[in-house]
Parts: structure tokens; C-alpha cells; sequence
């Protein structure tokens, strides 16, 4: 048996019994359009707090961001330093062998 047929079975008793008054359907369709402004208006404010949210942890990953690449350039401007260093001690050392080369070989 389909679903129509046996709703169309089950409220035919309660339609020939009942007298439905005006006021009914016209207080069912203002509840629905309550219902259907409050479940909007709720939306709309849980959108404005979960974009609020959203904002505030973006606005600390940013900071956290900058921090970040701050700390990869000093990391690097102090490697590239190091390596400044590190070349100048090799040349020098490289100067100094060639001068003990030179003394010795005299």
C-alpha cells in the first residue's frame, strides 16, 4: 500500500470530524514565518560571532607570521655574517701559510 494511500486512510476520519476554523491556518502560517525569521536572525548572529573569531585567531597567526619571518631573516643576515667571518679567518690563514711558505723557502 503507498505512503499517500494510507495517509489519505488515516485522516479521512479526522477530516470528516473536525472543523478546522480560519484562525488556524492563518496563526500555523504566522508561526512558520516567526520560526523562519528567528532561525534567520539566530544565523546571522552566530555568522557574526564565528566571523569575529575568525578575524581574531587570522589577526594572531598574522602576528605570529611576521614573527616567524623576522626571525628568518635575522637567522640568515647572522649566517650570512658567520660566513663573512668565517671566509676572512680562511683568507687570512691562507695569507699567513703562503708568508711561512715564502720565509722557509728563502
Amino acid at each position: 500500500m503507498s505512503k499517500k494511500i494510507l495517509a489519505f486512510m488515516l485522516a479521512w476520519p479526522l477530516v470528516g470530524c473536525a472543523a478546522v476554523p480560519k484562525e488556524t491556518v492563518s496563526l500555523s502560517k504566522t508561526i512558520v514565518k516567526d520560526l523562519q525569521l528567528h532561525a534567520s536572525n539566530f544565523l546571522n548572529a552566530e555568522r557574526g560571532l564565528i566571523e569575529a573569531k575568525r578575524a581574531e585567531v587570522l589577526l594572531q597567526i598574522q602576528k605570529q607570521e611576521l614573527g616567524i619571518l623576522s626571525w628568518v631573516d635575522q637567522t640568515y643576515e647572522n649566517v650570512k655574517n658567520a660566513g663573512a667571518i668565517l671566509t676572512g679567518y680562511l683568507e687570512l690563514i691562507q695569507k699567513i701559510k703562503a708568508s711561512q711558505d715564502a720565509a722557509l723557502a728563502m
